[in-house]
C-alpha cells in the first residue's frame, strides 16, 4: 500500500533524501504541500546539521505575503512581495533532534476564485518546496 503521508525533501551536500512526516506532526499541511494561513510541522534533521531551513514557493496571489516562522520560542519574519521562491532560515541548536516549527501567514487565496483551478476551493497561502540541512 502506498503511503499518503506528505513528504518533505531534505537537501544536503550533493544529494537529497526524503523524509516521511506523519499526519501527527504536520497540521495544516495538505498532500500537495500547499499550506492555508496556519500550520507546523516537525523536522528531524540528520545529526550532523549546523543548519535548517524551509524553501517556500509563492504564487502570482496573493499579492504579497507575510509568514511568520516560530522555532526555539524564536519568530523568524518574511515578506515575499515577488513571485517565486523562498528561504526562512530556522532557529536551530546543533544536536537538536527535532525542530517544531508554526507558520503563520497573513494571506491567502482560494484557486477557484481566482482562475488557477475551478474545482479547488481550499483556502491557501504558500507551498512547502523543502527542508534543508547543511553543515
Amino acid at each position: 500500500m502506498k503511503s499518503t503521508e506528505p513528504k518533505i525533501r531534505v537537501a544536503h551536500r550533493d544529494t537529497t533524501e526524503w523524509v516521511d512526516i506523519p499526519h501527527a506532526s504536520a497540521e495544516g499541511l495538505w498532500h500537495d504541500l500547499w499550506f492555508g494561513r496556519t500550520g507546523s510541522l516537525t523536522i528531524a534533521p540528520p545529526t550532523w546539521a549546523k543548519k535548517v531551513r524551509i524553501v517556500g514557493n509563492k504564487l502570482h496571489v496573493p499579492d504579497r505575503l507575510q509568514l511568520l516562522a516560530t522555532a526555539n520560542c524564536i519568530t523568524v519574519r518574511r515578506e515575499m512581495l515577488a513571485t517565486g521562491h523562498f528561504i526562512v532560515d530556522l532557529p536551530f541548536n546543533p544536536g537538536q533532534a527535532l525542530v517544531a516549527v508554526d507558520f503563520v501567514a497573513d494571506r491567502d487565496f482560494r484557486p477557484s476564485t481566482e482562475e488557477i483551478n475551478g474545482e479547488d476551493h481550499r483556502d491557501l497561502s504558500w507551498i512547502l518546496v523543502t527542508a534543508q540541512a547543511a553543515r
